[in-house]
């Protein structure tokens, strides 16, 4: 039986939500694309509690933050995927439920209204370009919901794994690479530089030979700081 268009939306919708929790380190229990008439939804995943341990209410920890932005991405990302794979088909009921939560976090974060809506410019944003990093995980998991209708949260992760696993391993694997060859390119252009300042500091330390622990950690320090430099001045010229 072919899928309707209502059903193709849902299976994006609900494909969002669950590959941005899987990129997360949230785990899935399970994803549906069965209307439930009783609550009114077409779909729907269901996933760990992320604040086991935590108060929104009152605590704004680091650790309770990082949860709280986890959990309003998660909710974002069904709409940014329904939208991605249909503008037509959004609609702005859709994902209410979503919605009213994100709102209360942002508010409890963003102290007001005013710092709500910025907070969650920047999530949003953040969530488009999960959705468009991993779309060819959300396109799989939405096939394999369109064809079994309910799924497990073990097999959408072997669907991720299974069917664009190698192809995401291979694209981290030369991204680590690149990495890794940026900061030997630092290291060998700050090492020459830095050597005569770090002979003064041993020196003064009365140490006879050089610490090299000492001469990395520096080393590392000051190419960290010189590539995140470049970082923002990069972000600086396309404002």
């Amino acid at each position: 039986m072919t899928a309707t268009a209502r059903e193709k939306a849902t299976a994006y919708h609900e494909s969002g939500h669950a590959v941005a929790c899987h990129y997360l380190g949230v785990k899935v229990k399970s994803a549906t694309v069965v209307p439930d008439k009783d609550k009114g939804t077409h779909g729907h995943v269901r996933y760990e509690k992320m604040f086991r341990g935590l108060d929104p209410e009152i605590d704004l920890s680091g650790r309770a933050r990082l949860q709280m932005e986890r959990n309003i991405i998660i909710s974002l990302a069904g709409a940014a995927a329904q939208r991605r794979y249909s503008k037509q088909s959004w609609r702005h009921y859709h994902g209410a439920s979503d919605f009213d939560a994100v709102a209360d976090l942002a508010l409890r974060i963003g102290g007001d209204s005013d710092g709500a809506n910025k907070f969650l410019d920047w999530l949003d944003h953040r969530t488009d370009q999960l959705v468009k990093t991993r779309w060819q995980d959300i396109e799989c998991v939405a096939r394999a919901l369109l064809e079994r209708k309910t799924m497990k949260g073990s097999e959408i992760v072997e669907v991720i794994t299974g069917e664009s696993g190698t192809t995401l391993q291979e694209a981290l694997k030369k991204q680590i690479t690149k990495e890794a060859q940026r900061r030997q390119q630092w290291t060998e252009v700050l090492t020459p530089i830095l050597s005569p300042a770090l002979e003064k500091i041993e020196q003064s330390m009365g140490l006879k030979s050089p610490d090299q622990k000492l001469r990395s950690s520096i080393v590392s320090a000051v190419r960290r700081s010189c590539m995140n430099l470049q970082v923002r001045r990069a972000l600086q010229r396309r404002r």
